[in-house]
């Protein structure tokens, strides 16, 4: 049925004298026009059953294509293909995320990992990605308090009053070097041996992010690309966590 629909809009805009003028066929045309059949059940086989179905399909039409190169006009009813709607979402945000520099590929990088560990937007100081953070001590039946960063651990100043302990995750495109002193209340868990495949698929999602963010006509295009974008991140990090995090408690290397 879609197929045979898209065909029809397709002859439909060849015929009209502008290509681009916001004109096309309504659902019942197309129910009628095409001799659309599907095979139901007695009950359902009436014309109002039908006709619910060509308007499913159409709208599952605009889906698959993501909004592009199909438009409704709600003034009288009728989709046409819409020869101003060819966005190309891919390559678009492929280009946006090849522009970046490393600062916003880490941030980025945090972005995604703090809806992975299920961290609110808003930051225990605004300004600095730190959140106050709680570990279960299971022998004494309570939690204990403490102090989670996307950073380095030369940030900790900012973090008052002191808690228990201090856990940072580093930047996977270290960009600084920073004064590690070892303390014994602080963890640091790091990527290594990141390779293409990692700093593509970190691009790809700042891309698509970053262009949801800005775009108006566009930005559910680009916010499901996202989404899309952050489930393979979050694929290859569990395919690949044990062999590429490391983890930092004074001088010893711990490898999980």
């Amino acid at each position: 049925m879609a197929i045979r629909i898209i065909r029809a809009l397709s002859v439909q805009r060849l015929a009209t004298s502008d290509v681009f003028v916001p004109l096309g066929v309504t659902a019942e045309s197309l129910r009628d026009g095409l001799c659309l059949f599907q095979r139901l059940p007695a009950e359902m086989n009436n014309a109002d059953f039908l006709l619910d179905q060509v308007q499913v399909a159409l709208k599952e039409i605009m889906k698959t294509v993501q909004g592009q190169f199909l438009s409704y006009n709600s003034e009288n009813g009728q989709y046409y293909l819409d020869l101003k709607k060819a966005v190309d979402f891919d390559q678009k945000i492929r280009e946006r995320g090849d522009f970046m520099d490393k600062s916003d590929l880490n941030a980025y990088f945090f972005d995604a990992l703090r809806q992975a560990l299920n961290l609110n937007d808003s930051t225990y100081l605004t300004g600095y990605s730190i959140w106050f953070y709680e570990l279960p001590w299971a022998n004494h039946k309570v939690t204990r308090p403490g102090y989670l960063f996307f950073g380095p651990p030369d940030e900790r100043t900012t973090a008052q009053p002191p808690r228990d302990f201090y856990i940072y995750f580093l930047p996977p495109f270290q960009n600084r070097t920073y004064n590690d002193q070892k303390l014994p209340d602080e963890v640091l868990f790091y990527l290594t041996g990141l390779d293409h495949e990692f700093e593509e698929k970190i691009r790809l999602y700042a891309g698509a992010r970053s262009m949801a963010n800005e775009s108006t006509e566009y930005r559910t295009e680009y916010a499901n690309k996202a989404e899309t974008n952050f489930r393979h991140l979050m694929r290859w990090l569990q395919d690949h966590l044990v062999e590429k995090l490391h983890i930092i408690y004074q001088l010893s290397l711990i490898h999980i």
